[in-house]
């Protein structure tokens, strides 16, 4: 399965520094003979080619968050981050280099109820949260937490989601009175909606 997104190559147009490099890959076939650790395998080195890396060694290893990090053989200079996600039906990893990412993925039809899209609104809730589709919102929250390291740790009602002025990017994220910030962007795949978090750097 060829990458499905790359961050340095979606637009010509875009620098390097509203766009950091990265890179999205997916897999809609998961081979019953197939565990996860496979097909995460098959997937990172996908990415590590995309990325310029060849067919490097690797192993993943964790950040005290418990957040994967990769380490190959070829980058020395450059800390490659690593994000996965899967749902039934598609399993996906997000590269980027030198900067934390988060991916997350669910099924169209996946359903949020208003209790739930209470939970998941901001307190500071504005317009672009509420225009955002509940399943979007979801994913484009998980995203960023993944991305964070923290996980479902922290309510995903303390991630305040916007829209950003002149920039490529869907939205901006941050947690309440936090530095931590991302860029967004959230598209479909095959009927899936992928959302795609990286650190503002």
């Amino acid at each position: 399965m060829p990458v499905i997104l790359s961050g340095n190559r979606t637009k010509n147009s875009v620098s390097a520094e509203d766009y950091p490099a990265f890179w999205i890959s997916a897999t809609t076939v998961i081979n019953a003979e197939m565990d996860a650790e496979s097909v995460r395998k098959r997937l990172i080195s996908e990415l590590l080619e995309a990325a310029g890396f060849g067919e490097a060694t690797f192993r993943i290893e964790k950040e005290e968050s418990g957040k994967p990090v990769l380490k190959t053989d070829l980058s020395e200079s450059n800390t490659l981050h690593i994000s996965f996600s899967h749902t039934k039906g598609l399993f996906i990893a997000g590269l980027c280099i030198d900067r934390r990412i988060g991916v997350d993925c669910e099924l169209p039809e996946r359903k949020v109820n208003e209790r739930l899209r209470k939970r998941i609104l901001s307190v500071q809730c504005g317009d672009t949260e509420r225009g955002i589709q509940d399943l979007q919102l979801w994913t484009l929250k998980e995203a960023f937490l993944k991305m964070t390291g923290t996980g479902l740790r922290v309510a995903m009602n303390r991630v305040e989601i916007s829209a950003p002025e002149n920039s490529q990017w869907s939205y901006r994220a941050k947690i309440n009175g936090e530095d931590t910030r991302a860029d967004l962007l959230s598209f479909l795949y095959r009927n899936f909606r992928i959302s795609v978090a990286v650190e503002t750097g």
